[in-house]
């Protein structure tokens, strides 16, 4: 990714502090852009920062699923211990997500943090998450994304809050 594209994004981070918008973009750049290790640093380090500061649950689900998505790599029959590690990080996400949801209601985000769970859920049991989450998390409409992400119900949950919300990298 080019340097001038994180510099961008970290511009608009420091000057509008308690939006989303940067941060969720920063997210999705993130799990484009690094290799596993790297990006694994870096939502650790963002974890950190987002816990510690206001939060919101739209930043939080989009770290659930960065770590969700690197447990998932090699992820064949029940999870390494480094995989584990790495749906406990997403499941905290998740619970800190919730956590914030109960503030203020929004019912279309509760469903995502909701699905969410679910993947997290499934990857904790060796299997691949199944597009029935989508449904039976209240969230039909997003099997229009799953052609765009190869059928992956994971990516498409990850990705479409962004596109939904105009937040796409």
């Amino acid at each position: 990714m080019p340097v001038e594209a994180w510099h961008a994004i970290q511009t608009a981070r420091r000057l509008e502090p308690d939006g989303n918008a940067g941060w969720s973009v920063e997210v999705n750049l993130a799990m484009a852009s690094m290799s596993p290790d790297e990006l694994r640093r870096w939502l650790d380090q963002t974890a950190v920062v987002h816990y510690r500061g206001r939060g919101s649950a739209d930043v939080a689900l989009a770290l659930a699923g960065g770590y969700a998505l690197l447990a998932r790599q090699n992820l064949t029959g029940a999870p390494s211990r480094e995989q584990e590690e790495l749906l406990a990080k997403a499941q905290s996400a998740v619970t800190h997500g919730q956590a914030l949801l109960t503030s203020r209601t929004e019912p279309e985000l509760r469903r995502y943090v909701r699905a969410m769970q679910m993947v997290i859920n499934e990857l904790r049991a060796g299997r691949e998450p199944k597009a029935s989450i989508l449904d039976r998390a209240g969230l039909p409409e997003l099997h229009e994304f799953l052609d765009r992400n190869h059928h992956d119900t994971l990516a498409t949950l990850r990705r479409s809050p962004a596109e939904v919300r105009g937040l796409a990298a």
